[in-house]
Parts: structure tokens; sequence; C-alpha cells
């Protein structure tokens, strides 16, 4: 399971509280590490999410490319179908 970047980033400031919070050297010393590693798990959080972004705004992308395409073919088209053929001769020629 991947952990978001929201919960990340809630970790890091938990675990940078109990640091500050803490009397003991040692409890602080674990606690900065744990708010380090979790910096670093939010790092990679935030590569993934974006990386998701990025591949469902291309999806998207290909899907309109394509709607649109049908939408032209179809309006391209007739009833006669050598119709449309003739009519691209006579446009090109």
């Amino acid at each position: 399971m991947d952990l978001s970047a929201d919960a990340c980033r809630a970790q890091v400031s938990i675990e940078r509280a109990r640091a500050a919070d803490a009397p003991l050297a040692n409890v602080r010393r674990i606690a900065e590490l744990s708010a380090v590693a979790w910096g670093k798990q939010l790092a990679l959080a935030e590569l993934r999410e974006g990386r998701r972004e990025r591949t469902l705004r291309t999806r998207l992308e290909l899907v309109a490319l394509r709607e649109i395409g049908v939408l032209q073919a179809f309006a391209l088209g007739s009833e006669n179908p050598d119709r449309g053929l003739a009519s691209r001769a006579c446009a090109a020629g």
C-alpha cells in the first residue's frame, strides 16, 4: 500500500514535534531520524502522485483526441460511400 503525501507530511510534523518536546536526548535523536525517514517517504509519495496525475491527464487527452477523430470521420461520412472519395479527389486535383 502506498502512503499519500499528506499522510507522510503529517507524520513528519508529528515526529518533529515529538523531537522538540522530548526531555531525553535519545528520544529526540530517534524522533529526528524518524522525521528524516518520513521526509524521504514524502518525497517518493509526491513523485508517485505527480506521475499518476500526468498519466491520467495523458489518458484523458488521448480519449479526447480519439473522440475528435471519430466525430470528424462521422462528419466526413456520406450515405454514398463513393462521394467521400470523389470529393477528396476533386479537392486535391
